[in-house]
Order: structure tokens, then C-alpha cells, then sequence
């Protein structure tokens, strides 16, 4: 017989009311939620609705979600800035963690979560649901075959980030809570790009700007140096053009959305191959068959269900998630690294160096690193940073 695990989702806003929650209840007897926290009396109400959970069973505090003994897993759905308090204190209590994206705002905040979760000999995975989506899983299998031959670069397009979240006040636009603007937002081109490269990154240069007068990015534009290519990765909320292109030594394999759109808002419209003669065939076309429930973003949520089944299943096997905490950090500090190089006018190599201020302090930590006269850290505020270098 199947062993259920028992699952605390701490945090009930909407990533965990549209996916987490959604997946969860289809996964049938290998897992079961059974309680969950928030300090939203609104939230708990609507994820407890969902659930069918009685009042004991819907926390303010998180801590008393994590304290209790008929939990196996903690599904952690805060903004970032909340993650690293849980996430230690769900590794110091012997809990396995999955965790959206980001899995802090400070690298070394990260760093600590994982060593406590590495002493605790739990399993550690993060949210990197792209990876998963159908498109991607495609593209890889291109790249397996040999087809195109070596990678030697690859572009993620997504200038069209539907600014869903949106509306003043929102935590994304928050530098303290959210960690960054639309790249930490975004985090999946940069972990699909190096997924794709198949080596990790070791160097970034950026350019980052804000036009829509906040004090976090809106706009990234960054290149990524590793052993094997170069991965460029262009970020936008706005409605500008999507896409995914890998070239390789004899061809290249092309992700397409529909009217040049942004994934998950836009749908699938193909991937295409095409060979060093020019002949291209389509391996996938639109997606449309995989759904989580009614749930919108078909594409997107099956990569999510793909990662919370993997993570299940490393709990009952004992191997590694599909994505780890130690694979989060990696891009944590790949989009902190950019901030850093937008800041300073040079590259800068990862990963970065532990006693610097970005990584103990995180993107406003890039207000401590000498700027260069064109900063936008500077010129735009970012951060909160108003010229200087303080």
C-alpha cells in the first residue's frame, strides 16, 4: 500500500490557490494536505474552503503548522522575503520543504536554509516548474538526441510578462519583500536557459531599467557565460515578444507562442527544429491536453504537478527533486549578480563572493558596490538606492 504524506501549505495567496492546492488534491492517496497557515484571515478562509479543512487546521502562525507531528511536508507559498524563517524552522523540526521560487531574497539567507535542511537530512526541492512544462521537457529531448549538435547558445524571450500581479501595493513591487523586480519574478528564464546550456553559469553581465517608476526593475536584459555557451535572457513586464531559441552546431530548436506571446499567457503555438539544410519538422504542437483541473495556464501547471510528483517521490525513495534548494540559490544568485553587473558597468562571476554585500544583503546590498555613472541603481532609484553609493 501507498504511504500518504501529509502536507502544511504555508502561505495561501494566489500561487497556492490557482496550483499548489489544485495539484495537491488530485494527487490522491500519496498525499494529503492537512492543515495550512497564513496570517490572512482572507486567505485561510478561501485555501480552507478549497480544502473542506475545519477552523483547527487553518494557522495564522506558521510555526504552529510546522510544530505539529501529523506533518510530513511543508509546501512554502509566501513572498520570498517570509521563506527563510520557515524554511529553517521546517528543516530544524525534520519536515521536507518544497519551495516556490525564489527560496529567499538574500543569497545567504538561502545558504542557511539549505545547510539546515542538509543537517537535518531532509529533501529540499524548489518550484522551478518550467523545466517541466511540456515545450521544455521537447526541447530537451532534441538537444538528448544530438540532433542540432552541441549547444553553443541559447535565447529566452520573455518581454511579455502579463503584469497580472500588479496593482500598487502589490509584493512584487516591494524591493524588501520580493527581492527584486521582474527577474526575480521571472526567475524561470534564467534556470531554462542553463538547463538548456547544460552547464552551470559562471558569469553575468546585465542591463536592468525601470520605466514604470517603481522602486524594483521592469526590464532585464542579461547575458549568461558557462562552460558550454551563452544564454541570453530577456525579461519585461510589458507586452513586448516571447519565445526560446537553442542553436546548436548543426541546426537549431525553436519554442514558438501564439502571437509571439509570453509563456504561461500565451499559448503554445509549436516547437520547430530545423537542420543545418534548412528542412524544419514540428515536434510539439499546442499543449492544450495537459491541464490541472480547471485551472488556467495548462502548460505551466502540468510542469508544476510533474515537480510536486517528483518531489513525493524523492521523499519516498530518498533521491534528489527534480529541482533542489541548492539549484535555487545557484539562480538566486545569477539574477543578484546581475543587479550587480547593471550597477558596476562589468561582468560579474559567479558564484558570488560570500563576505560580498550582495550576497550577504542581496539586491540592495548592489547599493553598497561602487556605481557606475549610468547606474540605474542611481539614475531610477532602484532599491531605493538615491545616488551614491548609500
Amino acid at each position: 500500500m501507498t504511504e500518504t504524506f501529509r502536507v502544511g501549505i504555508v502561505g495561501c495567496g494566489n500561487i497556492a490557490a490557482r496550483a499548489h492546492v489544485p495539484i495537491w488534491r488530485e494527487l490522491g492517496e500519496s498525499a494529503l494536505v492537512v492543515a495550512i497557515a497564513d496570517p490572512s484571515p482572507t486567505a485561510r478562509e478561501r485555501v480552507g474552503a478549497q480544502l473542506d479543512l475545519p477552523e483547527p487546521d487553518r494557522h495564522g502562525d506558521p510555526l504552529e503548522l510546522i510544530a505539529r507531528s501529523d506533518v510530513d511536508i511543508v509546501d512554502v507559498c509566501t513572498p520570498p522575503a517570509f521563506r527563510r524563517a520557515v524554511l529553517i524552522a521546517a528543516a530544524r523540526a525534520g519536515k521536507h520543504i518544497l519551495c516556490e521560487k525564489p527560496i529567499a531574497t538574500v543569497p545567504a539567507d538561502a545558504a542557511a536554509a539549505i545547510r539546515a535542511a542538509s543537517k537535518a537530512n531532509i529533501r529540499f526541492g524548489a518550484m522551478h516548474n518550467y523545466l517541466a512544462t511540456p515545450e521544455i521537457v521537447a526541447v530537451g529531448s532534441v538537444l538528448a538526441s544530438g540532433e542540432i549538435g552541441e549547444v553553443r547558445s541559447v535565447t529566452v524571450n520573455f518581454l511579455g510578462v502579463v503584469h497580472e500581479p500588479g496593482a500598487a501595493g502589490d509584493w512584487r513591487h516591494d524591493p524588501a519583500q520580493a527581492g527584486g523586480g521582474v527577474l526575480v519574478d521571472m526567475l524561470h528564464g534564467i534556470y531554462v536557459a542553463e538547463a538548456l546550456l547544460g552547464s552551470p553559469i559562471e558569469r553575468v553581465s546585465a542591463h536592468i531599467a525601470a520605466h514604470l517608476a517603481m522602486h524594483v526593475e521592469d526590464e532585464a536584459l542579461c547575458r549568461f557565460d558557462t562552460s558550454s555557451g551563452v544564454g541570453l535572457v530577456n525579461i519585461a513586464w510589458g507586452h513586448g515578444p516571447g519565445g526560446i531559441s537553442v542553436s546548436g552546431t548543426n541546426g537549431r530548436v525553436e519554442v514558438r507562442y501564439e502571437n509571439g506571446g509570453t509563456a504561461p499567457w500565451a499559448a503554445l503555438e509549436h516547437v520547430m527544429v530545423t537542420g543545418a539544410d534548412g528542412d524544419a519538422r514540428i515536434v510539439l504542437g499546442p499543449a492544450t491536453e495537459h491541464r490541472v483541473g480547471d485551472g488556467e495556464f495548462p502548460s505551466m501547471l502540468h510542469g508544476s504537478r510533474v515537480i510536486i510528483e517528483r518531489f513525493v517521490d524523492a521523499v519516498r525513495d530518498g533521491s534528489e527533486p527534480m529541482a533542489t534548494g541548492a539549484d535555487s540559490l545557484r539562480m538566486l544568485e545569477s539574477a543578484v549578480g546581475a543587479y550587480a553587473s547593471a550597477a558596476t558597468g562589468a561582468p560579474v562571476s559567479l558564484p558570488l563572493d560570500r563576505e560580498s554585500a550582495p550576497f550577504l544583503r542581496g539586491a540592495p546590498g548592489v547599493r553598497e558596490l561602487p556605481q557606475h555613472p549610468r547606474s540605474p541603481f542611481r539614475s531610477s532609484n532602484l532599491f531605493l538606492l538615491k545616488g551614491g553609493n548609500t
